[in-house]
């Protein structure tokens, strides 16, 4: 049975884990290099090489349990506030 073009790009794909581009791959095979992105996501090229844990640079550190500081307020007399407002101005006041 006949291979496609499209069963040789993934085992050229995966022949070289993932590292060569769609740009390299696309003159081999007479295809563009959009259509090698949409084969990849339609048959999940990725899901068989192992991927590198890419950091999280952008997201926020979550702070262990231990370095949380726990803030208590002294309640002073509220001058007319409600709990809620006076818990925001406290809250204010803080940050």
């Amino acid at each position: 049975m006949a291979r496609t073009n499209r069963e040789k790009a993934y085992d050229y794909y995966r022949k070289h884990k993932g590292k060569v581009t769609f740009k390299a791959i696309a003159p081999k095979f007479g295809v563009s290099e959009s259509t090698l992105r949409r084969w990849r996501k339609e048959d999940g090229w990725d899901d068989d090489i192992p991927k590198k844990k890419i950091s999280s640079r952008g997201s926020p550190k979550k702070r262990s349990q231990k370095s949380q500081k726990t803030v208590e307020y002294e309640l002073l007399p509220s001058n007319g506030l409600n709990d809620r407002q006076s818990l925001f101005c406290m809250h204010y006041v803080r940050c």
